[in-house]
């Protein structure tokens, strides 16, 4: 009995080995047959990628020359000063120095507050009175100059016709280094007050973002600053025709304004003209303006951060500022006026109503 116990026991013990043993042979099998199976996935999924990738690629490849075609059939087709002004990089208006940009490799830097740029009618340029040499080439009616002044700064611009161009803190203008004999324009980002040569043969357009003028010869404010959704146009003598992005077109005369809201042209208001233009002078003249609006003029003028609550940037005032005070006397010359409190801290203007 114990003979036979023993001999069972042994063939249990054999058996159970050899189970383990092929529970071990099937594991490594199923392991390696899992193995192949995500080798296959693996290679499926390597293959379903690469192919997506060289899908994705060559449509992108694709859509990159369809928009390189477009951009060279736009820049070709295009106005030369539109396509010019399209390649340009943003200005730097938070810059301590004025730029004038007489070639993509040439810029002068002008450290004073206010600049004077004058054009000869050849092209010969004089900042401040000092003659620029001359590095340019021969055909100079295919050449764009430029003009950025910062906040806090302000440039008088002679234009090669003889057109003068005040050019407001926070702007740039951007124009032919000399007019061809067919056409005269420039392109305005900010604030500007031109007063135009007379050429009936040769009309002025003064392109911005949202509207294009166009003159024969008069005296007018343009008022578009990027980032602000009205611009303006105050005409102060003469005439000028307007037209927006909408085709939209109707004619100035003396002391009417427009503005053009988010490229659409507005209603004509009669106003006192010479209100607008004060700033050449140095003076900011408010007609029941919110304190937002005036702040931010100020801001710009002076080249100072001003930051004011909600409450009191529709708090309105009325009145003449001169410009030529410092910016704590005036800011002290407005809360005299108006329900407001400030402070100054690290250089900034913090406004909030009493």
């Amino acid at each position: 009995m114990e003979k036979d116990y023993k001999q069972f026991q042994k063939v249990t013990e054999r058996l159970t080995t050899y189970l383990r043993i092929r529970e071990n042979v099937q594991r490594r099998g199923e392991d390696e047959v899992w193995k192949r199976i995500e080798e296959n996935i693996e290679g499926k999924k390597r293959f379903l990628f690469r192919r997506r990738l060289y899908i994705i690629s060559t449509v992108a490849a694709v859509l990159l020359l369809l928009f390189l075609s477009v951009e060279y059939l736009w820049l070709r087709d295009s106005d030369p000063l539109d396509a010019y002004v399209a390649l340009l990089d943003e200005p730097t208006l938070d810059s301590s120095q004025i730029q004038v940009y007489l070639s993509p490799e040439e810029k002068v830097m002008v450290e004073e507050n206010t600049a004077s740029v004058s054009y000869s009618p050849k092209g010969n340029v004089s900042i401040n009175q000092m003659e620029q040499s001359d590095t340019l080439s021969k055909n100079k009616e295919q050449e764009f100059n430029q003009i950025v002044v910062p906040k806090g700064k302000y440039t008088h611009l002679t234009l090669s016709d003889g057109s003068t161009v005040h050019i407001n803190s926070g702007s740039r203008v951007v124009y032919p280094r000399v007019f061809s004999s067919e056409s005269r324009e420039i392109y305005v980002e900010g604030e500007v007050c031109l007063d135009v040569t007379k050429n009936e043969n040769v009309p002025f357009i003064v392109k911005t973002v949202s509207f294009d003028v166009k003159v024969l010869g008069t005296i007018f404010n343009v008022n578009a600053y990027k980032g602000d959704s009205d611009h303006e146009v105050v005409l102060i003598e003469g005439s000028v025709r307007l037209s927006d992005q909408h085709k939209n077109r109707i004619e100035l005369r003396p002391d009417q304004l427009v503005a053009v809201n988010q490229g659409k042209i507005g209603e004509i208001k009669k106003v006192d003209a010479s209100d607008y233009i004060a700033w050449t002078n140095g003076l900011l003249v408010l007609q029941s303006e919110p304190l937002s609006k005036v702040f931010k003029k100020l801001e710009r003028f002076y080249g100072i951060s001003i930051h004011i609550s909600p409450d009191a940037g529709l708090l309105k005032m009325k009145g003449k500022i001169d410009l030529k005070q410092s910016l704590d006397d005036l800011i002290v010359l407005i809360s005299s006026s108006a329900p407001i409190r400030w402070n100054k801290t690290d250089g900034e203007y913090y406004i909030d109503v009493k």
